[in-house]
């Protein structure tokens, strides 16, 4: 049938509406989008979002934790020991500045002036464990 200049041609195919996916597809669909949506904003976001870099601790600080650290684990002080302890090493900062754990007569040497270093601290030694 030729179509009418005022309309669609009357007829078995006039009643019929565009066919549509089912419900179920069109879901999975509109997930998708939103999938790939969420996607493209994390990256955008991600791209101008960045973590600031720790900075790197100073040579003083790493220091003056590897000096708290020999301090408490060989029991040492600066001072001496009030109740007359003898010391049985020392603690000895070398000429390029690192901590050293050291006999006490070096240390003391190195006290004195004889050899290289400054005497940071005397100290007692290690803990002995105990055994079961």
């Amino acid at each position: 049938m030729p179509a009418s200049p005022t309309g669609p041609a009357a007829g078995p195919a006039a009643g019929l509406a565009a066919p549509t996916a089912p419900r179920g597809v069109l879901r999975a669909l509109r997930a998708l989008r939103m999938g790939a949506l969420a996607a493209v904003v994390s990256v955008a976001v991600g791209a101008h979002v960045r973590a600031e870099t720790a900075t790197p601790p100073t040579p003083s600080e790493i220091g003056a934790a590897q000096l708290e650290r020999l301090m408490s684990d060989h029991r040492c002080s600066t001072t001496g020991f009030a109740d007359g302890s003898l010391p049985g090493s020392a603690l000895l900062r070398t000429e390029r500045g690192q901590l050293r754990v050291v006999g006490f007569a070096r240390g003391w040497q190195a006290h004195e002036g004889l050899l290289p270093g400054t005497l940071v601290a005397v100290c007692l030694g290690t803990r002995a464990t105990e055994r079961p």
